[in-house]
């Protein structure tokens, strides 16, 4: 069965790099019905999930990963990204930008690090209540 799921994570990754995102939502979402606690089926559909434009769908490809992986620092980074970037809830952006730096300190990602207090900077700039 493992090997199946693979199989349909590697196709999932050739359509994805083809830009073929809608045969690559269906094979991560394959890969997930054998393996549903599959993390990395779920980071990437998320991803091919908003590359059209399917923003909700991102958000709860990314919850799901931080149910399933609360201390995985990318998926905060990204649901982040598509609040931040597509949807209107810069609050929710800043918490998950906060936990996601939190996350990449933690284990030492000092560039991702970098990358999240910009984010936050600009974010904050923009609300000010929400400044540390």
């Amino acid at each position: 069965m493992a090997a199946k799921n693979i199989d349909y994570i590697k196709r999932g990754n050739d359509h994805y790099s083809q830009k073929n995102y809608q045969a690559a939502i269906k094979d991560y979402t394959q890969a997930i019905e054998i393996a549903p606690k599959n993390v990395n089926a779920y980071i990437q559909r998320g991803y091919a999930q908003y590359y059209i434009q399917k923003y909700q769908a991102a958000i709860d490809d990314y919850t799901t990963v931080i149910r399933l992986s609360p201390d995985l620092a990318d998926a905060y980074n990204n649901r982040g990204f598509v609040y931040d970037k597509n949807l209107p809830n810069k609050q929710q952006a800043i918490k998950d930008y906060q936990k996601a730096a939190t996350l990449y300190k933690k284990q030492g990602a000092k560039d991702k690090l970098k990358k999240m207090h910009s984010r936050l900077k600009r974010l904050q700039q923009k609300n000010p209540q929400f400044s540390n």
